[in-house]
């Protein structure tokens, strides 16, 4: 069964008017579920005073409601364009910023479309009279068209994107401002943008190419929170979000050590489970997709009972797992960017970043050779010192963990930045989760892909403090 999408026409813009000549197929997606989101087309000139006017068209299925997040108001109805006879909505006076489309009524969350306001002066004069932007949303293109008049005076064109026997007349564009056009429901290919005018010697032709339609495998993030309960030093639950990349529904059927949970996950969106909890260490973790895809990595899980929140900002735990060292930094929030070493080690020189949100990272090294070690964090105006002991070797301590008070310098912030891996982030939007519970961080580690479990490979996260 194929599933057709009819690109439809365009309507008013101050200042300039745009009208579609034509109509076509957009896709044809050969697997029943494929189902695509509303087909939603943008226009906005550019903002001459700061502000402008955002018309957002659909098809001619609604009614609809249709929300501009990020400005401010509530969802408008739309209504029937009597020229055009789509549904359609105006937004007016909307200042320079980016800006996500919605379309309430179709039920697909991969229906918000990315549109950005510029000003009139954000444009360099070399720039061509054309330029063309894709971005990929919930596995189809989103193609921006930004039709500017660079002469000297008032000017049309024809804006046509051949593969889709589509054309947009520009009329009555003034010197040196443009219009900006964003629709979505771009199907993978190559296409072409040619732009003509009566003041063009020859047209401008722009080939672009959207890459969008996913693979099976799904994008998994997972961390393992301390914080998230009563008492933090208890085991942590393992929270996994999958995000579906396909156009249609499937199930992920996820396993953590012995533990599995299965959710369905919509098209292009993403949900998030909770597992365990599960003492510190290593679990195999994998991910079976209803869609046949199956990902397997792993998903280290920090110690909980080994954390202790320093004022010094800076916490360093050894444990004995048989005679292997595993030896965790964890840096406590700061307002300043900070340099961390271990004297003799290069493999643990880091830079910290500055957080204002309150979260902190944390490293992990595994295999370090018994010995005695002094741990180095420097920020602006400040030291702090610890010393560490690994003794893992034939029977050592299982676990040590070291505080020790900030000893205070004159010194600036450091001048050079070492070598070495700095803290990595959890990716994707796990890090954004609210996180509720006792006022330390959680401590988050993702073992996807090439997850590597030898000497000196550093494990590090970030999360959120409340």
């Amino acid at each position: 069964m194929l599933t057709t999408v009819t690109r439809a026409v365009l309507a008013a813009v101050a200042g300039l008017t745009l009208a579609a000549a034509s109509a076509s197929v957009a896709s044809a997606q050969e697997n029943p579920e494929d189902v695509p989101p509303t087909l939603v087309r943008v226009l906005a000139d550019c903002a001459a005073d700061g502000k402008t006017d955002v018309e957002v068209y659909l098809d001619d299925l609604g009614p609809y409601k249709v929300l501009l997040e990020g400005f401010g108001e509530e969802a408008q109805e739309t209504a029937l364009h009597e020229e055009h006879e789509v549904y359609w909505h105006e937004f007016t006076d909307v200042p320079v910023g980016d800006y996500v489309v919605r379309v309430e009524g179709a039920d697909l969350p991969s229906d918000g479309v990315p549109v950005q306001v510029k000003a009139c002066d954000d444009r360099k004069p070399s720039q061509p009279g054309l330029t063309v932007d894709v971005q990929c949303q919930g596995g189809w293109g989103v193609a921006t068209f930004e039709v500017a008049n660079t002469e000297g005076q008032t000017r049309s064109y024809t804006l046509e994107i051949t593969e889709e026997a589509q054309q947009y007349e520009a009329k009555e564009i003034l010197p040196g401002l443009f219009v900006r056009i964003t629709e979505n429901l771009y199907d993978d290919g190559t296409y072409t943008a040619v732009l003509s005018g009566e003041s063009l010697d020859e047209p401008i032709t722009e080939e672009f190419t959207v890459k969008c339609a996913p693979k099976d495998a799904p994008n998994v993030v997972a961390d393992a929170r301390c914080d998230d309960k009563e008492d933090v030093t208890t085991p942590a639950v393992v929270r996994v979000t999958v995000g579906n990349p396909n156009r249609h529904d499937a199930d992920y059927t996820i396993t953590v050590g012995d533990v599995t949970e299965t959710v369905t996950v919509v098209g292009g969106w993403q949900e998030t489970v909770d597992l365990g909890p599960f003492p510190g260490g290593v679990y195999p973790m994998t991910v079976i997709g209803s869609d046949g895809s199956e990902t397997p990595t792993h998903v280290l899980v920090d110690y909980c009972e080994d954390v202790v929140v320093d004022d010094d900002g800076l916490q360093v735990s050894v444990r004995c797992v048989g005679e292997e060292s595993v030896v965790t930094v964890r840096f406590f929030p700061s307002q300043s960017k900070r340099v961390f070493k271990v004297e003799g080690r290069p493999e643990f020189d880091a830079v910290v970043a500055p957080d204002r949100d309150g979260r902190y990272d944390w490293m992990r090294h595994e295999g370090i050779e018994d010995g005695v070690y002094t741990a180095v964090l420097r920020g602006p105006g400040s030291e702090t010192r610890e010393q560490f002991t690994v003794d893992c070797v034939e029977g050592g301590p299982t676990t040590t963990t070291t505080t020790t008070p900030p000893t205070s310098v004159t010194s600036g912030p450091p001048t050079t930045t070492p070598s070495g891996p700095p803290p990595q982030g959890s990716p994707g939007p796990v890090d954004d989760l609210p996180v509720t519970g006792a006022a330390v961080t959680g401590m988050v580690v993702l073992g996807l892909a090439a997850l590597g479990m030898g000497a000196g490979l550093v494990f590090a996260a970030r999360r959120r403090r409340v």
